[in-house]
């Protein structure tokens, strides 16, 4: 994963310091056995050679513990830390909410990140803390994400949204995760999920939250074509073409992507048999885009069942014409003229062979 990659990767900022003897600080003892973390730019000056004398800042190397275990958990002094941070630091959280804070300040978000995740080296899980987190890594992906694949954007989103949805497990009050899940949810393209979780936090906020319920409310204005448009995909993939058409159908003038709109109304009309209607539908699609094979394919498929062959072989070789490597426009021509018992049929399923070798294809060649 990016992310801890580029923790990985920030075990090269940190120095550990050997002691010559065993140091008395602040009523502990440092023990010269153990070597010491010390975040590069947090040594203090006297500092040479991996030694270090009774001067010591204790709170240089408090801050070098939290940022290794933030790294590293399972680091093999860890024991011999936590006994200095119990000993040393009164307010764990207080410290940890503090360093992040001054690294976010610093733009050095994956700082700020690895303070966070140390939080559960010291203390129980906690809400305050887990938001935090999961914040710091919304504004990691903000800034790298023009970097990342499509594939690694969508398991970054989806690892953040996870831990949202774990501090709700946790606790349905803290109300701020329902606000964040919406963003989150819509970035993922689950528009439901958005618009559900938009809705939690608008039922469930209080007063204090009214600037961000009105930002919601503007949002959601938006997302219920979204929205609507993904419980249309669902209903045509379970065959519930009737709700599907009522869902397409709310979808407003003002959404974008009015090719795949009108696909999925072609589709799910053409399910229905409504047939003109249909074919208004795709030829809009056409319109938009005529390079999409599943396009030429339903239009055929149209005229085929209004019973007009001539109009269903245009469509085929008009489509075969623009994507002459397409499989399925030779297969389901050749097949359609087979069926007619047109004996052109030959050349589009030798075509299809050629692209998808099949026993099924051979049977009809012989």
């Amino acid at each position: 994963m990016y992310l801890k990659k580029q923790v990985d990767k920030r075990l090269k900022d940190i120095v550990f310091i050997e002691l010559n003897k065993n140091v008395e600080l602040n009523e502990i003892e440092l023990k010269k056995e153990i070597n010491l973390p010390v975040r590069l730019d947090g040594l203090i000056e006297g500092i040479k050679d991996k030694s270090i004398d009774e001067k010591i800042d204790l709170s240089r190397i408090n801050e070098g513990i939290i940022y290794l275990l933030g790294i590293e958990k399972d680091f093999r002094f860890k024991n011999e830390y936590l006994k200095i941070i119990n000993f040393a630091v009164k307010d764990i959280k207080a410290l940890i909410l503090y360093l992040s804070s001054q690294a976010a300040n610093l733009d050095d978000n994956i700082a700020s990140f690895i303070y966070l995740n140390s939080y559960d080296n010291f203390i129980e899980y906690d809400l305050d803390l887990e938001f935090a987190k999961a914040n710091i890594k919304e504004a990691i992906y903000n800034k790298e994400y023009k970097n990342l694949s499509e594939e690694e954007q969508k398991e970054f989103l989806e690892d953040i949204a996870n831990d949202y949805e774990d501090i709700l497990n946790h606790s349905e009050e803290y109300i701020l995760a329902y606000y964040r899940l919406g963003y989150i949810y819509r970035n993922l393209n689950y528009y439901l999920k958005s618009k559900l979780y938009f809705e939690k936090f608008l039922n469930n906020s209080e007063d204090e939250y009214e600037e961000l319920k009105d930002e919601i409310r503007e949002d959601l204005k938006e997302l219920d074509d979204y929205a609507n448009l993904e419980a249309s995909e669902s209903y045509i993939a379970y065959g519930k073409l009737d709700k599907a058409y009522e869902s397409l159908n709310n979808v407003s003038d003002l959404y974008p992507e009015k090719e795949k709109l009108h696909y999925y109304k072609a589709l799910t009309t053409f399910g229905l048999g409504l047939l003109e209607e249909s074919l208004e539908h795709i030829n809009q699609s056409l319109n938009y885009n005529d390079e999409v094979e599943e396009y030429y394919n339903l239009k055929a498929q149209i005229y085929l069942n209004l019973e007009d062959l001539e109009k269903t072989k245009e469509t085929y070789k008009v489509g075969i014409d623009k994507l002459p490597e397409s499989y399925l426009l030779n297969y389901n021509f050749g097949i359609f003229l087979y069926n007619i018992k047109d004996q052109v049929f030959k050349p589009y399923l030798e075509k299809a062979y050629e692209l998808n070798p099949n026993d099924q294809i051979k049977s009809l060649l012989i």
